[in-house]
């Protein structure tokens, strides 16, 4: 996990500095490493599949980007509720991607 962890951070850093493709590669590595550690609906799990969806979003991928996204706002709504903080910032992001496909 702690690996894990590291990976997700650097994503992070490479995406706050525009570097997305190196960003995604990170966030998918770390969604397979959650998905077979944790299960695909853990919460730590739908947060690497938020990043993901974010960076595809970042990359122009928005078809993509909405269908992981959908799968995070459904998953963050089954574990916290409609109104939790993590629902509600996966919305917007939802939200954001749609304006964007016009």
């Amino acid at each position: 996990t702690y690996t894990l962890d590291a990976k997700n951070n650097l994503g992070c850093l490479l995406y706050d500095l525009g570097q997305f493709m190196e960003a995604q590669d990170l966030f998918e590595e770390v969604l397979s490493g959650r998905i077979s550690q944790l299960g695909a609906d853990h919460t730590r799990t739908l947060d690497a599949k938020y990043n993901v969806a974010e960076v595809l979003e970042a990359t122009g991928e928005l078809e993509e980007a909405l269908r992981v996204c959908q799968d995070v706002v459904n998953g963050y709504t089954v574990a916290y509720g409609a109104e939790h903080s993590k629902t509600v910032t996966a919305k917007r992001l939802q939200n954001r991607i749609e304006r964007a496909m016009g």
